[in-house]
Parts: C-alpha cells; sequence; structure tokens
C-alpha cells in the first residue's frame, strides 16, 4: 500500500529541491530525516516535513509502524512563478521570476520477504511531458548480475599516415 504526502507551492526552485530529493530517495524516513536534517540546505527542512506529513498519514489513518515504510517515490515538480520587478537607474525595471516547487512524497512498505533488494533509478516519462525518478525493487541472484558483464574490446592499431611535402 502506499502513502502519499503532497507540499505545494513551496517557495524554493525546484532545481534546489531535486537536488536534496535525490539524496533520501529509497531510504527510511527516520534515516532520510536525520541526513536532511544535517544537509544544511533550505530544502531539507521542507522535505522533512513533507516525509513527516507522510508517516503521520500511514501510522494514524491505516496503523502502519513507521519502522516497516520506505520512501518509494520522491518527485518535485515546477509551480507557478511569480513575476517581480527590480528598478533600476534612469526609470528603468528589470524583470525577475521567483519560483515555486510542487514536492510530492510517495512511502511504500518493506518487503522482507526478498532476500536480496537492489535499488535501481529509472526514468519514467509522466504524461504530461514532466520527467519523475522513481526507484525499482529488483531481486536478482549473484550468477545473473555476472553473466550480464560486457567483454572487453581489443585496442585498435595505429595506421601510419603518408606526409606530403
Amino acid at each position: 500500500m502506499e502513502f502519499k504526502s503532497q507540499a505545494r507551492s513551496l517557495h524554493i526552485s525546484a532545481r534546489k529541491m531535486r537536488l536534496v530529493a535525490d539524496l533520501v530517495r529509497g531510504q527510511e524516513p527516520h534515516k532520510a530525516n536525520l541526513r536532511l536534517e544535517f544537509s544544511g540546505k533550505k530544502a531539507g527542512g521542507l522535505l522533512m516535513k513533507v516525509i513527516d506529513s507522510a508517516v503521520s498519514n500511514a501510522t494514524h489513518n491505516f496503523q502502519r509502524d513507521p519502522k516497516d515504510l520506505i520512501i518509494s517515490q520522491i518527485y518535485v515538480d515546477e509551480g507557478p512563478r511569480l513575476k517581480r520587478i527590480r528598478f533600476a537607474s534612469r526609470g528603468r525595471a528589470n524583470p525577475y521570476q521567483k519560483h515555486l516547487a510542487h514536492v510530492t512524497v510517495v512511502l511504500g512498505e518493506k518487503h522482507s520477504d526478498s532476500k536480496a533488494t537492489t535499488v535501481v533509478k529509472t526514468l519514467a516519462d509522466k504524461p504530461d511531458g514532466k520527467s519523475v525518478v522513481t526507484t525499482v525493487k529488483d531481486s536478482l541472484p549473484a550468477e545473473s548480475v555476472a553473466d550480464t558483464k560486457k567483454p572487453t574490446a581489443k585496442p585498435k592499431k595505429a595506421t601510419k599516415t603518408k606526409e606530403s611535402k
């Protein structure tokens, strides 16, 4: 089951928020909060609130243990832009924009029945043209991972060229 929480119109650019969201994707919420607390970024504090809200939704509404949850998806979309002007010399005005962001955190439940799980980042396109990074759990035995390695190619020999005088 998935537990979702959103924060809309946060006063930070989506680009800055994505840098911090990439740090905690695929982690447990309490470990993610520790990492965000010491990240030293404004986005860390904003993201901690959204993760805590998702954990509260899971524990209060669905009676789930917070230790059994994992951050399965975090995606950050651009929000509306606030258009402003800065007054300049000689009666001019310089326009600028204040960027806003929407953050969505989706928590999933840990699956303790699989033996070897690895988190792999994949890029999936949403229908509205924006891209989202999600996590996929994949159970592969060690033999099949070793079989997927490509053989190394031999280096090509250098050919001599004629010099014209």
